[in-house]
Formats: structure tokens, sequence, C-alpha cells
């Protein structure tokens, strides 16, 4: 298979909003679940999750959706002009072209040393070539790259506190996606669907119908 770090405007741009894909993953629980496992069979489950596909604002050819961490530790998503070298992967999807399934970056973060968590969380997943081929392979086998694809997980330790949830919100006009630590409820179900999912070796999937907790939650804010 091919790991391309270089972004693909044509294939970020066919993308479904965020908003048109929550609902996606609800029939591919059993696809969701296998690739969880195939994450935590390579000791990867501190690291990589599985992402719902879907695309944040509309770009041009030379932007690219960044992520940076705010003073009020928020993370804060905006397009950015961007050449490749400027930037780690954050998300990826899997393509399928002539020579097999491929991996392509959708989202990234600044190549600064601010970042190095998730640089290093990023260059983890990118190494295990063994993990990239079974988790793109399996997703083009069973018809699921449109809907799930592989994303690092959060690094920070206050988006990994216990009873929390982290909810995604984006503002149309202005092009940007907020990303801040909630407290979790059972109430929290009403305000999106879940984009991000981690696994763990001991309990599976956390929360497949609802924003699960901690680091595993990830929602779509209208």
């Amino acid at each position: 298979m091919q790991i391309l770090n270089q972004y693909d405007h044509f294939a970020y741009t066919n993308l479904l909003d965020s908003n048109d894909m929550i609902d996606a993953a609800d029939s591919r629980i059993d696809d969701l679940l296998t690739l969880g496992d195939i994450i935590c069979k390579h000791d990867l489950e501190e690291v990589a999750g599985v992402t719902l596909v879907h695309r944040h604002h509309d770009l041009s050819p030379t932007e690219r959706i960044v992520w940076r961490l705010r003073a009020d530790k928020t993370w804060l998503a905006t397009p950015e002009v961007r050449t490749d070298n400027e930037l780690s992967a954050k998300n990826w999807i899997v393509s399928v072209g002539p020579e097999g399934p491929k991996l392509l970056p959708t989202e990234f973060i600044p190549n600064e040393a601010d970042y190095q968590p998730e640089i290093a969380a990023s260059e983890i997943i990118l190494s295990q070539h063994d993990f990239l081929h079974e988790f793109s392979q399996f997703a083009v086998d069973n018809g699921i790259e449109n809907i799930l694809g592989l994303g690092i997980l959060h690094q920070r330790s206050e988006f990994k506190l216990p009873d929390t949830t982290v909810f995604e919100t984006s503002n149309i006009n202005k092009r940007t996606t907020q990303a801040e630590v909630i407290p979790f409820t059972d109430s929290d179900t009403d305000l999106g669907g879940v984009t991000l999912w981690h696994f763990t070796k001991l309990d599976g999937l956390h929360g497949k119908h609802r924003c699960a907790h901690g680091n595993s939650g990830h929602c779509c804010g209208n």
C-alpha cells in the first residue's frame, strides 16, 4: 500500500460534510469493532483511533485544515495556506487506487515544537506499516473507506480526563471548528454524533451510539 504525506485536494473536496455523516457508522458497528481490534492487536490503542470520514469547510487547493492549541486549552481548526512539509497529518482516509489502498491525510497539526506530542503520535502510526496495510485493506475489502478512517487520539492530559468528552463545534461563516472538553452526561447524546472512537484491550469500544469518555469523545456541533 501507499502512505502519502501529500494532501489531495480533490479527495478532500469529495468528502461529505460532518453533519451529513453523523449516522453513517451506525450500520457498520461490526466493522468499527474490527478496526478497533486491529488497532489493539498492534498495540496502538494509546495513539490511534477510528475516525468518521468527513470534511470541515470548503477549501481552496492551497489551503489545509490545521488544528492549533489555544491559550484557553481548546483546539481550533482553520484553513491555512501551508505546504506539506510544514505540517504533520492528524487524520487519514483510505483511498482506492490502481495500485491498491493508499492513505491520504485530510487534517493536520503544525510541525512546530509546541505540537511534539501530536507529531510523535503521528510518526508512531505512520511507522507501523503492517498495521497500516491491515487497517487499509480491511476498509477496502468491506467497502467502508468512505465511512471510517484513521486518526491520532488526543494526547494532552486535559483532553483525557474521566467523565468528560470532547465536543466539536463548527462555524461555517468563519470557517472555524473548535474542540473543547465538556462534562459528559447522558444529555450530551443530543449534541451530535461520534466522530472519533477510542478502543482499549479490556473494554473494547467505548459508547458506540453516544459521545464516549475522555480521549474517545469527539462530536460534531452545528
